[in-house]
């Protein structure tokens, strides 16, 4: 039991470290989104001003988009990694750990009944 509370703070512990990873990971893409919008803006601006340049810049112009594309997306699933989220998951997965274990115990030292009970219970 020592070593699975061991194991279940470091989880903890690895959670609140992914959220801080996350938060670095959320403002470096908005960096790069900027960057990518900005450029792409600028090539739109130069086919404006001269139209015969759509050709030769629209591979640059699809490339920006789906790099813009691929990063929003990359945005929306870091969002919806909450540390709150992980959190609830890994205690679920602690009581869910805690609860087979005493029935285990219980199943061990039950008697007929008590062993008829918890096999209904948990199969």
């Amino acid at each position: 039991m020592e070593e699975f509370n061991i194991a279940y703070e470091a989880a903890k512990v690895r959670v609140l470290n992914e959220d801080n990873f996350n938060g670095l990971q959320k403002t470096e893409l908005a960096g790069k989104q900027k960057t990518a919008e900005q450029q792409l803006a600028n090539l739109i601006k130069v086919i404006s001003t001269d139209p015969s340049m759509t050709n030769a810049l629209k591979p640059q112009i699809l490339n920006l988009e789906a790099e813009i594309k691929s990063i929003t997306e990359r945005i929306i699933q870091l969002n919806d990694q909450t540390p709150e989220q992980a959190l609830a998951t890994l205690e679920l997965t602690k009581k869910t750990f805690l609860q087979a274990s005493s029935a285990s115990f219980d199943y061990l030292q039950g008697d007929d009944n008590k062993k008829s009970e918890l096999a209904k219970t948990y199969f």
